[in-house]
């Protein structure tokens, strides 16, 4: 309820649908991936930034919150197109150490172009 602890409230943004547009585009791109399947994608890129959320504030590091769903997206896509541990180690850590968007991005009354893209962008660069 309203007050609850939640650590989505306590260390950044959760539940935000900004991502599942990878898990149909990876459907789309292997062909393998029905319906149960890309469900089940969603709520496990939706684990994987809940966890990351209880584990690494971004909101303490100015860090936008954009970075967990770039990490859920390098990890799902990678697994729906049939990328090994190693390969989604590897994006995972390449989304990490060349995408860090400050969430300076949605500060201040005029805000960034970047702030509406933002997601966008961190996707794009978690699947590339």
């Amino acid at each position: 309820g309203e007050g609850s602890y939640s650590p989505c409230n306590q260390s950044g943004k959760c539940g935000l649908y900004d991502f599942y547009p990878v898990v149909i585009a990876a459907a789309q791109q292997a062909g393998n991936v029905a319906g149960r399947k890309a469900l089940l994608a969603m709520i496990v890129l939706d684990e994987i930034r809940g966890r990351l959320a209880e584990v690494f504030s971004l909101k303490t590091y100015k860090i936008d919150h954009v970075v967990h769903g770039a990490i859920a997206t390098a990890a799902v896509y990678g697994a729906l197109m049939g990328a090994t541990a190693e390969q989604i180690e590897h994006a995972i850590g390449m989304t990490v150490a060349h995408y860090i968007p400050y969430r300076a991005i949605r500060a201040g009354k005029q805000l960034s172009d970047s702030k509406g893209a933002s997601a966008a962008l961190s996707t794009e660069v978690a699947i590339m």
